[in-house]
C-alpha cells in the first residue's frame, strides 16, 4: 500500500508538535511490511532544502514553495497530480487544515483526515487571550495576532466541508472529537480517538547516548538546585503567566528550586521587562529536540499548566522520562494521565463571559501542588514508576498503527 501524507510542517522536529507526530509516524511507519512507499507533500517554508534525518528508499519528501495562502504552483500541482494519478488506490491523508483547500483544487476524493486542532479550540484560546492578558504584568503588551473574524472567514467553511466530505477523521484527543461532533455536526461514528504515540526509539537512543548528564546540568542549575521544567511555546494558553506568579510566591518559600522554560517565546522583551521580579529562572529559547529531551533527563520535576490543549504530548514525555509532574485536567490532557497515580492533576477554573467561557488558574493551587511534591519523595518514586508503564502501554506506536492500519483498511 501506497501512503500519501499532507502535512505543512515535517522536519525539523522542533518547529511544532505536529511536526513532531508526523516526522515520528513517517520514521516508523517505512519499517512497516505492508507500506510500499510513503509519499510526504509538505511545505518549503525557507525555499531552501532541508536536511533530512530520514534516509529510505520507500520514503519521498516532496516541499511545496511556500506563501501566506498556501497556493499551489503549477509545477506543485502537477508534481501531486502525478503522483495521485500513479498510485490510484494511495492512502491519502491530511494533516494540516491549512491544505485542506488542496482537496478541492486536486479533486482528492477518499481522503483521510487527522484533526491536530480546529478553528472552535483556537476560539476559545483568543476569548481567554482577550480576557485575561491584560491583568498580569507580563503578557499585557502582547497583541492578539489571531481575530475570530479572520478564523472564521478562513477556516471554518473548509474544515466543515473537508470533515464532510472526508472517508474518516481522526481526532488526536476525546476532547477534539467532542468538538468535531458538537460544532461541526459530524456523525460520531465517523469520528475515531487515536492519540498521538511516543517513539521509544528515538527517546531511548537519546537517552542512551546521553553520557554526562552532571555536565549538561550544570549549564542550567548549581547542584544544590531542583529543577522544576516547564517545556512548550511561552504563549498565553500555556499557561505561562499563572506558573510564573505561582514560582514567585514558591521562591519566599524554597530557595533552591529552579524553574527551566524550554522552548520558543514570542514576546521576550516583555518577559525581560519584568524578569527582575523572578528568581532562578532560567529560559532556553527554542532549542532542539534532543535538548529537549536532555532536559527532561535532568529535571526533578514537570509542570504543564495549559488552560487550552487540544493533547498534549508534552505530557507524555514527561512521564515517561519519569517526572513527576503536575498537568491540568483540561480538554485532551485528560487522556494524558491518570490523577494521582501518573502525575497530580491541576483544576483550571472557568465562567462565562458574554456566552464565552473563560479559563484561570489559581497560583497558589499551583504552589500547593508543586509545594506537595516537593516535600513527598516516596510519593514521588511511586508515580514515577506508574507513569512510565503508563505511558509504555497507553501510548506506543504498536498500538497507534494498529488503529491506524484499521481505519486504512489494511489487514495485519
Amino acid at each position: 500500500m501506497v501512503l500519501i501524507i499532507f502535512t505543512t510542517n515535517f522536519y525539523p522536529y522542533n518547529f511544532n508538535g505536529v511536526a513532531t507526530y508526523v516526522s515520528d509516524l513517517v520514521d516508523c511507519i517505512i519499517n512497516e511490511n505492508d507500506i510500499e512507499k510513503v509519499f510526504v507533500i509538505t511545505i518549503n517554508y525557507n525555499n531552501k532544502v532541508e536536511d533530512i534525518e530520514i534516509k529510505n528508499s520507500k520514503l519521498t519528501i516532496y516541499r511545496c514553495k511556500y506563501n501566506n495562502k498556501f497556493e499551489l504552483t503549477d509545477d506543485d500541482k502537477n508534481y501531486i497530480l502525478n503522483i495521485l494519478e500513479k498510485y490510484p488506490e494511495s492512502i491519502k491523508h491530511f494533516h494540516s487544515r491549512e491544505l485542506f483547500c488542496w482537496i478541492e483544487k486536486l479533486n482528492i476524493k477518499d481522503y483521510f483526515v487527522t484533526v491536530h486542532n480546529c478553528v472552535y479550540n483556537d476560539l476559545m484560546v483568543d476569548s481567554n487571550k482577550k480576557e485575561n492578558l491584560y491583568d498580569n504584568n507580563i503578557f499585557y503588551e502582547y497583541s492578539l495576532f489571531k481575530k475570530r473574524d479572520f478564523l472564521l472567514k478562513n477556516y471554518l467553511d473548509v474544515e466543515l466541508e473537508t470533515y464532510k466530505n472526508a472517508k474518516m477523521i481522526i481526532a488526536v484527543s476525546n476532547y477534539i472529537k467532542e468538538l468535531i461532533v458538537k460544532y461541526y455536526k459530524i456523525c460520531e461514528s465517523k469520528v475515531i480517538t487515536i492519540h498521538n504515540f511516543i517513539n521509544l526509539l528515538k527517546l531511548n537512543k537519546i537517552n542512551e547516548l546521553f553520557d554526562n548528564k552532571n555536565f549538561f546540568r550544570k549549564k542550567f542549575a548549581d547542584d544544590n538546585e531542583k529543577i522544576l521544567l516547564f517545556s512548550g511555546r511561552v504563549v498565553y494558553e500555556k499557561g505561562v503567566s499563572f506558573l510564573l506568579k505561582a514560582f514567585n510566591i514558591i521562591n519566599k518559600e524554597i530557595t533552591n528550586i529552579r524553574l527551566i522554560i524550554a522552548g520558543r517565546c514570542e514576546f521576550f522583551h516583555m518577559f525581560f521587562k519584568n524578569y527582575k521580579y523572578y528568581k532562578n529562572i532560567t529560559l532556553t529559547g527554542l532549542i532542539s529536540f534532543e535538548n529537549i529531551y536532555k532536559l527532561y533527563c535532568i529535571s526533578d520535576f514537570g509542570i504543564v499548566p495549559s488552560i487550552v490543549e487540544p493533547f498534549g504530548l508534552v505530557s507524555i514525555e514527561m512521564q515517561y522520562f519519569g517526572l513527576p509532574s503536575v498537568i491540568s485536567y483540561i480538554d485532551g490532557l485528560k487522556d494524558t494521565f491518570i490523577d494521582g497515580k501518573t502525575a497530580i492533576s491541576l483544576n483550571v477554573n472557568s465562567y462565562e463571559f458574554e456566552g464565552i467561557t473563560i479559563r484561570k488558574i489559581d497560583p497558589n493551587l499551583i504552589v500547593e501542588k508543586l509545594l506537595f511534591l516537593y516535600k513527598n519523595k516516596e510519593y514521588c518514586d511511586e508515580i514515577k514508576k506508574n507513569a512510565q508503564n503508563f505511558i509504555k502501554n497507553k501510548f506506543s506506536y504498536e498500538n497507534h498503527i494498529k488503529l491506524l492500519k484499521y481505519i486504512w483498511n489494511i489487514k495485519n
